[in-house]
């Protein structure tokens, strides 16, 4: 829906976000009931957050545009010590400080 919102084309769409062809295919294929990995979740809220305004009109009138957020995950941790600067949305902020503020209490 994104895609389509910013009228782009699937190649140039995967360019814009820094992904494979491939990857924008899995998604699409995967039908209204197929919500991407929290990474890949954070990649297209970054890209809906940074596109035109006529871009985020027309992706919050599409159907399931703005009206349905996906399920938040169980659990968010850190499995490197790399990090790349994401934004990953205010809910999910406040998630990963109250895991890592419950880790560090459990040791």
């Amino acid at each position: 829906m994104l895609r389509e919102a910013m009228r782009m084309t699937l190649p140039d769409f995967a360019a814009h976000l820094g992904i494979s062809d491939r990857t924008v295919s899995k998604w699409g294929a995967g039908g209204e009931s197929y919500y991407p990995r929290p990474d890949s979740q954070a990649v297209l809220d970054t890209a809906l957050a940074r596109s035109p305004d006529e871009a985020k009109a027309r992706y919050a009138e599409a159907p399931g545009g703005l009206s349905e957020a996906p399920p938040l995950a169980a659990g968010i941790g850190v499995d490197s010590h790399k990090f790349l600067p994401v934004f990953i949305g205010v809910e999910r902020v406040r998630q990963l400080h109250a895991d890592m503020t419950t880790a560090s209490a459990d040791g």
